[in-house]
């Protein structure tokens, strides 16, 4: 069976989301419901909306995974199951929230981790506590070596050039940016901006200057940022966001230190987005790289700064693609744009991919998959054709949702993922006809 060409059916003006998700049909085939997570705090919920466009509202201020069944809106307090009357034709709340379950395991920012059947069968994962996220190390036969720090909101891992820290953005609402000693166990704070919302470290070559994003929603200017690695000096604004950007931010720095890697587009939920490169000398105009009918992200420089690996939903999945880098095309100063041709570029994954890392010497090529495959492939660029050999799977582990969710140490011998907190592999508890819990509250 083959269906129409796709249309947005919720408003897709609305930029003031950082992302949308887990949109569920109601019983009308009308109508459905979906979590937005907004830029602006108070604007984060349960949206209850129609296919003709004619509804689109805010109905519950609490931004969880929600379900309805039997008449009630199911959805999560923190670790509380919870269920509210729920009229599906006017999406309307009516009465209390009764408590169901205590207990429940809840991942941000999708909330709770339950589901509910047609046929008055629940299910869920229980947890004491919110669940942060865990950051781990890893040789590469997968063998795990220990935790970095305590289980916190993480995002955006990115390891230092001499392997030595890591910087991340940590914080549930608006995160900052820090930086982990790994020798040490020392943790320090780089940014202290509590209204606004960071992330998407990268280091500079020599290791003492990390630049940073400013997300939409926050009283700071919508950019890429510059500070000191040790925290000392003040932040410095290195490239603002154009009004039409949704967000800014930087994704890596040449070892020559003059260029820096950046995309322009949705941060959150990569549906579209374009990769520019930033000189750092000549007249440091941004000039376009990468643009394709739908989304290209996360550009990384090979170690010598003669081929770019990134990421493109061109083909109708993530896929690893690596292009040739002409420096000298991007430090004429007569031109504006410098734009390669989508043909002039290899691709690396054959299965999907995200997120590429190179090794140090440029031989080998990282990156993963949605099923948490941990993927690498022998590459070739010293001569001007570019070499792919056949991907190889390392290891397969749980990703955290947060991206990007991994790094690479720069030997190649060594990996750092993000990954779901607390205890992920417990076991689903199953409730049949837990609309008896009601009868107990």
């Amino acid at each position: 069976m083959s269906g129409g060409i796709p249309k947005p059916v919720a408003n897709a003006d609305r930029d003031y989301f950082r992302f949308r998700m887990s949109p569920k049909f109601l019983p009308d085939g009308k109508h459905f419901l979906y979590t937005g997570v907004g830029t602006n705090p108070a604007d984060s919920g349960v949206y209850f909306a129609s296919l003709d466009g004619k509804e689109d509202r805010l109905i519950l201020k609490e931004p969880s995974r929600v379900v309805y069944a039997s008449g009630y809106l199911l959805y999560s307090r923190s670790t509380e199951l919870t269920a509210q009357v729920f009229d599906p034709d006017r999406g309307q709340l009516k009465g209390e929230a009764r408590r169901l379950i205590e207990g429940v395991r809840s991942e941000d920012p999708f909330g709770g981790v339950f589901t509910v059947s047609g046929n008055g069968m629940l299910a869920y994962q229980p947890g004491d506590e919110e669940s942060g996220r865990t950051l781990v190390l890893f040789d590469m036969s997968g063998k795990n070596l220990g935790a970095i720090g305590g289980a916190a909101v993480y995002y955006d891992l990115r390891l230092s050039p001499d392997g030595q820290r890591l910087a991340f953005a940590m914080g549930a609402q608006n995160s900052d940016i820090w930086v982990h000693e790994l020798a040490r166990g020392a943790r320090m704070r780089l940014t202290f901006d509590p209204d606004t919302d960071k992330g998407v470290p990268v280091w500079s070559p020599d290791g003492t200057r990390i630049l940073f994003g400013t997300l939409r929603g926050g009283k700071a200017r919508v950019g890429i940022y510059e500070k000191a690695s040790n925290g000392s000096g003040s932040e410095e604004l290195l490239l603002a966001a154009d009004p039409s950007d949704p967000e800014v931010w930087a994704t890596d720095w040449s070892r020559d230190g003059r260029f820096v890697i950046f995309c322009r587009g949705d941060l959150f939920s990569r549906a579209r987005s374009d990769i520019w490169i930033l000189p750092l000398v000549g007249d440091r105009k941004p000039r376009l790289l990468v643009r394709t009918p739908v989304a290209a992200y996360d550009g990384q420089f090979s170690p010598d700064e003669r081929w770019i690996a990134y990421t493109s939903k061109e083909s109708g999945q993530d896929e690893v693609y690596v292009m040739p880098f002409d420096a000298t095309r991007f430090l004429d100063t007569g031109k504006t744009t410098a734009e390669t041709s989508p043909r002039d570029r290899w691709e690396v994954s054959t299965d999907g991919g995200q997120f590429p890392k190179w090794r140090a010497d440029g031989k080998e090529i990282f990156y993963v998959t949605t099923g948490g495959k941990i993927m690498v492939v022998e590459v070739n660029g010293a001569a001007n054709h570019f070499e792919v050999g056949k991907p190889h799977l390392l290891f397969r582990t749980t990703l955290s949702a947060a991206t990007p969710p991994y790094d690479v140490s720069a030997d190649g011998k060594r990996i750092v993922i993000n990954t779901p907190g607390g205890e992920s592999n417990t076991a689903l508890r199953v409730v049949i006809n837990w609309t008896t819990l009601l009868n107990n509250r």
